[in-house]
């Protein structure tokens, strides 16, 4: 219990009574991987938000039961397709690719893990995060990003869901 009010204080989430809350934010940590060339990301997000997203984007009526055993066969390729349509990284005004990696699952929150093909160094990076964007007009998406040493905090609205990262 007490690591779950830590994970808490730590996205700035609180448990809610219900199954949905009154608010809605995600969080993501970028970090530039020198060696491999590559930018690895960890999303973390509400399951149900997740969830709700992921019913957008498939006819089947069954539930996705995110991190259980029982868990649709599908959701791989309907998160790959999800953080493909929003999450969006220009590297030198190119598109990035990206790899979705696996998640983990703990109590409501969802974590994803992402890393990108491998690139150049890029001198100019732009990035459209309109995660849930679609659910709800006061969604709230933060990055931490880190490359080099340099570490800085970007928050992306409906209003604001672009951003020049670098330079």
């Amino acid at each position: 219990m007490i690591f779950h009010a830590f994970l808490y204080l730590m996205m700035g989430m609180f448990p809610a009574e219900t199954h949905h809350h009154d608010f809605h934010y995600s969080r993501t940590d970028i970090a530039w991987n020198a060696v491999e060339r590559t930018f690895q990301m960890e999303i973390r997000v509400f399951t149900d938000d997740l969830e709700d997203a992921l019913s957008r984007l498939s006819a089947d009526p069954n539930p996705f039961r995110l991190g259980d055993p029982r868990e649709r066969t599908d959701v791989p390729d309907l998160l790959q397709k999800w953080i493909d349509d929003n999450c969006i990284l220009l590297a030198n005004e190119l598109g990035v690719s990206k790899l979705y990696l696996g998640k983990e699952v703990d109590y409501d929150i969802s974590y994803l893990f992402v890393e990108t093909q491998p690139l150049s160094t890029p001198d100019i990076l732009n990035l459209k995060w309109t995660l849930f964007f679609d659910l709800f007009a006061d969604q709230v998406n933060e990055i931490t990003f880190n490359m080099n040493g340099s570490s800085q905090r970007i928050l992306f609205t409906t209003e604001e869901p672009n951003q020049i990262v670098l330079p």
